[in-house]
């Protein structure tokens, strides 16, 4: 998934990475739900790694 500025530059159902409002990294589904699409259940810890 790209990393990008906000949830919102990607197409809509497009999954994006971003840092959110405390700094963290986010998941989103622009105008979607990421945790329904990925099958994470609340809490869930996920690994990011960057692609060659």
């Amino acid at each position: 998934m790209p990393y990008r500025e906000t949830f919102a530059a990607v197409p809509p159902g497009e999954l994006v990475a971003f840092a959110d409002s405390a700094g963290l990294i986010a998941i989103a589904v622009n105008s979607g739900d990421a945790a329904q699409r990925l099958g994470l259940p609340p809490g869930a810890h996920v690994r990011l790694a960057p692609t060659p």
